[in-house]
């Protein structure tokens, strides 16, 4: 029962309604696209920053504990939000960051080792329910995400600042709902065990889901500029955003029922010609397009997780989940502040087309992977 409880509460992280307004509302705060990007480079650096001791804190302290943390700073982000000013926005950045990564890798360690104590109990094998597990709760983000922009796209059209009012709500019931939820049961060894054999295809992986997460994180939160410079009507930016995260939650479910092995180079294929398509056209296709690679981009993440939560112990589980994480802030800072900087003389359209020449070595690194771990 503590697992639907888990879902719940990812659910209701992603059920926010600033998501299609945020970059617009940070443009018509700061008046400036490298301002904004100062302002996102801030939140991606914060979350860097706190990725690590935030683990620690999820395997030292409780994964409970984490996500209540989590949804209190969430609030405090929030608020400092609404105000407006830039050393607010600052400070939303700087909270905003800590509440990720208080979050981060928790969620997923507590439903890892429920199946883990399942399996013990049960003298079953546990690798198709923790897939089927981590496919279900990657999917809750996304679809809480993707109904809160709808109703976000709605609120913007009255006042960029209702969505961020509206947002507390959710996260007060996340908070709420987490004293709900039961900390896990099984702890496992108390020491780090990796997979030593596997490091090197590992680092493989690692490399393209950092340069893939970092570059497409950025094409997202820079998306309603781009909708914008395409000529997208504002009012069916909600729309759009519902329809991207409806379709990540749904790629992020039905992996678990992809068992090809080279679903992950095929996805990060598909997304990379999708979005350079989306940069050759214009209007309401150039948006049909980007939305479509959301579909890929749910389908590689329970992959990910999977693959890291194999070769981890339940006692540090959180804390190298975390270390991963850390890599993907940290490719997202860089990626933010390099592609910042070149706003300044490049349009959105063509640093799009960067971002999707760049992401094109995402597929063959995961195709190399794929043949190292075989032969390993």
């Amino acid at each position: 029962m503590s697992s639907y409880y888990v879902y719940a509460y990812t659910f209701l992280r992603g059920f926010t309604f600033i998501l299609p307004v945020l970059a617009l509302y940070l443009q018509n705060q700061l008046n400036n696209l490298f301002y904004v990007s100062i302002v996102l480079c801030v939140m991606a650096l914060s979350t860097t920053l706190f990725e690590v001791p935030g683990g620690w804190f999820a395997d030292t302290y409780g994964r409970v504990h984490s996500l209540q943390l989590s949804s209190i700073t969430m609030f405090f982000a929030l608020i400092s939000l609404f105000q407006g000013t830039f050393i607010f926005l600052l400070g939303y950045a700087i909270l905003r960051g800590l509440a990720d990564s208080l979050a981060s890798g928790s969620d997923i360690a507590l439903l890892y080792d429920n199946v883990k104590a399942s399996d013990i109990a049960q003298s079953e094998s546990h690798r198709a329910e923790l897939g089927k597990v981590i496919s279900l709760n990657s999917s809750m983000w996304p679809l809480g995400a993707g109904i809160g922009s709808f109703i976000g796209g709605i609120l913007m059209l009255r006042s960029y600042e209702l969505p961020i009012l509206f947002s507390l709500v959710p996260v007060c019931f996340g908070l709420l709902l987490t004293f709900w939820i039961k900390e896990s049961v099984y702890k496992g060894s108390t020491h780090i065990k990796i997979n030593f054999s596997l490091m090197k295809p590992i680092l493989l992986l690692v490399i393209a889901s950092t340069i893939y997460y970092s570059l497409d994180v950025v094409a997202h939160q820079w998306k309603s500029l781009y909708f914008e410079a395409q000529l997208v009507p504002l009012y069916l930016f909600g729309t759009i955003f519902m329809m991207t995260f409806i379709l990540s939650s749904l790629g992020s479910y039905l992996s678990h029922f992809m068992r090809n092995k080279y679903t992950l180079p095929i996805a990060a294929l598909c997304s990379v010609i999708l979005l350079y398509c989306s940069t050759l056209a214009v209007g309401v296709l150039s948006a049909v397009l980007l939305t479509l690679c959301s579909f890929c981009y749910g389908v590689q993440v329970p992959k990910l997780m999977e693959l890291y939560n194999e070769h981890f112990s339940s006692s540090k589980r959180a804390t190298l989940i975390s270390v991963t994480n850390l890599l993907n802030r940290l490719g997202l800072f860089v990626g933010m502040l390099v592609l910042g900087y070149t706003s300044k003389f490049w349009s959105i359209i063509f640093i799009y087309k960067l971002i999707g020449t760049v992401c094109g070595v995402v597929p063959l690194l995961y195709f190399i992977f794929i043949q190292t771990r075989t032969h390993s």
